[in-house]
């Protein structure tokens, strides 16, 4: 299981967790507790390296809104960066 963690916002901290499972290929993406997208299957993984990376868009907060976009590469999602209104705010 890989697990990443960060905050988005300034005023209106947004904590997002992304956890992955590379037996099972499922990934979790929670903002502040409350999972808010669950991806299954093999369209997490690179098929013969036609698939380059994958992104999972979305949009948070109430008062500070911030567009998040998510980016993964790699079978085990071995390259993964997030953006938050096209500002990279977490790359491992």
């Amino acid at each position: 299981m890989v697990e990443h963690r960060f905050v988005v916002g300034r005023e209106e901290k947004q904590t997002i967790r992304i956890n992955y499972s590379a037996t099972r290929g499922k990934a979790s993406i929670i903002v502040n507790g409350k999972s808010i997208v669950v991806v299954n299957g093999r369209g997490l993984r690179s098929l013969s390296h036609t698939i380059d990376s994958i992104t999972v868009a979305f949009n948070i907060g109430e008062k500070e809104k911030h567009k998040v976009n998510i980016r993964t590469r790699g079978a085990f999602w071995n390259h993964f960066e997030a953006y938050s209104d096209n500002e990279m705010v977490y790359g491992a």
